[in-house]
């Protein structure tokens, strides 16, 4: 008898290895009280947990230097190799800076904030460590890990969570995330490290150069002559000479050439003298500008940065108006002039309006003979003024400056007369 009761006992214990429980929802109305886990199983899973966070969180971050350190030797190189335009540079660094923050955020910052849960911790212990079977996964079906189970018997559950406990006893739960990635990623980035410090060193004193301008700032490439220009971007009226400036650092060269890159696709170039005495600034002039070119100076080995020059019409006065109003005393009406016909008393009040060929910014008359400057009150394409005629007057001119400011040229004297009373 006592032989048959150990044999049933030991059928009895294996059962409780595979049993099919239903969900605890449908078990509330079990006469005994929730279960909870041991508190070993529940520092076991925690360690797990606090160990697979942590390995994460490193990979994440090997993988995130892995990204800044290659895209540093990849721009670097390529850019010492070809000399990569600026927009192309900034392209390559901000899909450098992009694939970093994904993998911050994924591979870093989520892991940090989601914590393993007591399931994922139960499986990886077994499969880190076959030897504890369905134990503890089985012991948090049952007790649901937080005591709040109410499914199976209360003493096969209890006995369950202490065999558990047991087995655990004999394993460290912070072995059950595997550090190998970690190994392998850190001798990728080492590796990484240790080529960025060769190329530095190999191309030192220029390096710092090329390193200024991995985020794509505009910093002229490291050459025995760098070219900072003196005139950059601006508008130059059309038909007058344009004059580009640069200046020259390092080896100084007898002459350099100014290459025009033209709006209508034509190109050409031109020579760039150094000023007297050997300055190092040097100058280029184009001669009666027709249509925007881009320029870029050559000086030496050194190129400069390639700027526009926008070339604009000048603005001109298509037409004007005078009306002249005679002192009160006089009893004459008012009398409207136009070029060819202007003869003005002294003492009387010219309204003029200036209709332009282009919007003004500022406009202003010119009288000549008292030198007096008047400005007058810009509106779109016309501008309009007052003054009183003073004695002398031989003339009127129109300086217009348009709304891209540029100002007019060779403005025409109207001949003009001032009559005493």
């Amino acid at each position: 008898r006592k032989t048959l009761r150990r044999v049933r006992g030991a059928f009895g214990f294996l059962t409780l290895k595979t049993p099919v429980i239903p969900p605890a929802r449908h078990n509330a109305d079990l006469p005994h009280a929730p279960v909870a886990l041991p508190a070993s199983i529940a520092q076991a899973l925690h360690k797990a947990a606090a160990s697979i966070v942590r390995v994460r969180t490193a990979e994440g971050t090997l993988l995130f230097l892995i990204v800044l350190v290659a895209g540093l030797l990849a721009s670097c190189l390529a850019d010492w190799l070809i000399h990569t335009p600026q927009p192309v540079r900034i392209l390559l660094f901000l899909l450098q800076l992009s694939a970093a923050a994904a993998v911050l955020w994924l591979r870093v910052l989520r892991p940090l904030s989601h914590k393993p849960s007591d399931r994922e911790s139960a499986l990886r212990l077994q499969k880190k460590f076959p030897a504890l079977c369905s134990a503890p996964i089985s012991a948090i079906e049952l007790a649901c890990g937080h005591g709040k189970s109410l499914a199976g018997a209360r003493v096969l559950i209890e006995r369950l969570g202490a065999e558990t406990a047991a087995l655990l006893r004999g394993i460290n739960p912070a072995q059950v995330a595997s550090p190998n990635a970690i190994a392998r990623l850190a001798k990728v980035a080492g590796t990484l490290v240790f080529l960025n410090a060769v190329w530095i060193v190999l191309l030192w004193p220029d390096s710092p150069t090329w390193l200024a301008r991995w985020p794509g700032l505009r910093v002229p490439p490291p050459t025995q002559t760098i070219v900072r220009d003196v005139t950059a971007d601006f508008t130059a009226r059309r038909g007058t000479n344009v004059e580009l400036r640069a200046l020259a650092e390092g080896v100084i060269p007898r002459s350099g050439r100014v290459r025009l890159d033209f709006a209508d696709g034509t190109t050409s170039e031109i020579t760039a003298q150094p000023g007297p005495d050997g300055n190092a600034e040097f100058s280029a002039v184009v001669t009666s500008a027709q249509i925007p070119f881009r320029y870029t100076f050559l000086l030496n080995d050194g190129e400069g940065t390639p700027h526009r020059v926008n070339v604009v019409l000048p603005p001109t006065v298509a037409d004007f108006s005078i009306c002249e109003i005679f002192p009160a005393y006089t009893g004459l009406e008012p009398k409207n002039h136009v070029a060819g016909s202007l003869d003005f008393l002294v003492g009387s009040t010219l309204e003029l309006q200036v209709k332009a060929t282009q919007d003004l910014r500022q406009a202003e008359t010119v009288l000549a003979g008292p030198d007096q400057h008047i400005p007058l009150d810009p509106s779109k394409s016309s501008a309009t003024g007052k003054f009183k005629v003073p004695p002398g007057l031989t003339g009127l001119s129109f300086p217009l400056v348009n709304s891209e400011g540029s100002t007019s040229v060779d403005d025409t004297i109207f001949r003009a007369t001032s009559v005493e009373d």
